[in-house]
């Protein structure tokens, strides 16, 4: 949102609320396993996003553990969805990449590519308490709506992929 000036009119809550930064910070872990399903996170999840421009930010803390029969990691895939609304993005996504032979940090292949907000992009590949994945998205609304994140297991496996507690979302109104 261009910044109200002191000679076009009044500055107003509404004009300084959507000035300001939004912040949504995940409390506790979502694991989830043998689903390459993805659905919503339920904490990122119906939060509201009206009309103009939108710069969002998205760090989530992912862990991954190896199934013990095949030496297999899940990963996790995500996209984003923007419920009920009009609208058009692109989101440049960086993490850990899910490449087959990448066993450990020192093996780590990264990903580093631009998508459609609902395009899967897949992560992960190594076990390790936490696998970073960092994801910036520029998006025109034309139609308000309800933005959330979706995810699941890159590939079906019986334990968990997670998405963790202190993953965040920052959101700002730009246009």
């Amino acid at each position: 949102m261009q910044y109200p000036s002191l000679t076009t009119g009044l500055i107003d809550v509404t004009k300084l609320n959507a000035m300001l930064e939004q912040t949504f910070r995940k409390d506790t872990p979502t694991p989830r396993a043998s689903t390459t399903t993805a659905v919503a996170d339920p904490f990122f999840t119906g939060i509201a996003i009206g009309v103009g421009t939108w710069k969002i930010s998205a760090i989530f803390h992912t862990m991954m553990t190896t199934n013990a029969a095949t030496a297999a990691v899940a990963g996790i895939k995500i996209n984003w969805q923007i419920a009920g609304g009009a609208w058009s993005g692109v989101r440049s996504c960086r993490g850990i990449a899910f490449v087959t032979g990448n066993t450990t940090p020192a093996d780590v292949s990264m990903r580093n590519i631009g998508s459609s907000m609902g395009t899967d992009q897949t992560y992960g590949g190594i076990t390790t308490a936490n696998q970073p994945v960092h994801e910036d998205i520029v998006v025109t609304v034309s139609t308000p709506g309800s933005l959330s994140v979706n995810w699941a297991q890159a590939t079906s496996n019986a334990n968990a992929t997670i998405l963790g507690a202190n993953s965040l979302i920052t959101m700002r109104q730009i246009e």
